[in-house]
């Protein structure tokens, strides 16, 4: 049985992002970018932005920042890039998700 954290904490969250880092490296930056934006994954405190947002600091409209978003979880679901995410994964399990990281898994999964 994992042992499950009550609570979301900075440390939590930086363990997270510190397993996910090695697989967005992988994508190009403004991919990268975009997907730290949408998802909050830039500091504990940052909820996310909107596509619109994303978009407004790229001068992309919504529709393209939702495409280049695409993109990405196509990349993400790839043998190799899952396979880096295993240990994500992992810890996703076992600490107290915050709820935009909860959002990106799924996203990857599919679901």
């Amino acid at each position: 049985m994992a042992i499950r954290f009550p609570l979301v904490t900075p440390l939590g969250f930086q363990i997270l992002t510190d397993r996910l880092n090695p697989v967005l490296k992988t994508l190009h930056y403004r991919e990268r970018h975009v997907i730290k934006m949408l998802y909050g994954m830039e500091s504990f405190d940052d909820d996310g932005f909107t596509h619109e947002q994303a978009g407004e600091v790229y001068e992309l409209t919504a529709t393209r920042i939702r495409q280049i978003e695409s993109v990405v979880f196509r990349k993400m679901r790839t043998p190799k890039r899952l396979r880096m995410l295993a240990d994500f994964f992992d810890t996703a399990s076992r600490l107290k998700t915050p709820e935009r990281f909860l959002r990106f898994i799924s996203r990857i999964q599919g679901v």
